[in-house]
């Protein structure tokens, strides 16, 4: 983290604004924050496309292996696609609809377990520091 100069609570004025033009320093930084922001989002919008493409091949398999090190898993996370079930499956869903209209998801599994497979959300977790097998 670069270096400011701390300004002491005498010197440091009390105000419902803070103004980066106060502070030189501060106002370069907030420029180079910029850049690094710009950086991150392009990053993490780039590692979304490779770990859907990663998901993609994987198919049904749960763990990653490079070079002989586990590197990732793929697995369910415990949540449930409810939305895109909804909207892609609603006679099977209206069939899963108790009395109060609420969707049960125990239904589902027994009424079509394929289903509920099918929906089940998956978490991609990655490790940056491989580890040996």
């Amino acid at each position: 983290m670069p270096e400011v100069a701390a300004s002491s609570p005498a010197t440091k004025p009390k105000l419902a604004k803070f103004h980066l033009d106060s502070n030189a320093r501060l106002k370069e930084l907030w420029a180079e924050r910029a850049y690094w922001r710009n950086q991150f989002l392009t990053a993490q919008k780039w590692l979304g496309q490779f770990d859907d493409l990663l998901a993609e091949a994987m198919g049904d398999a749960e763990e990653v292996y490079m070079d002989n090190a586990h590197v990732a898993t793929y697995t369910n996370n415990g949540s449930f696609r409810k939305k895109a079930f909804l909207a892609e499956q609603p006679e099977l869903a209206e069939a899963c609809m108790t009395y109060e209209r609420v969707f049960s998801l125990e239904r589902l599994k027994s009424l079509d377990p394929k289903a509920y497979a099918a929906y089940r959300a998956r978490a991609m977790h990655i490790k940056d520091k491989p580890q040996d097998l």
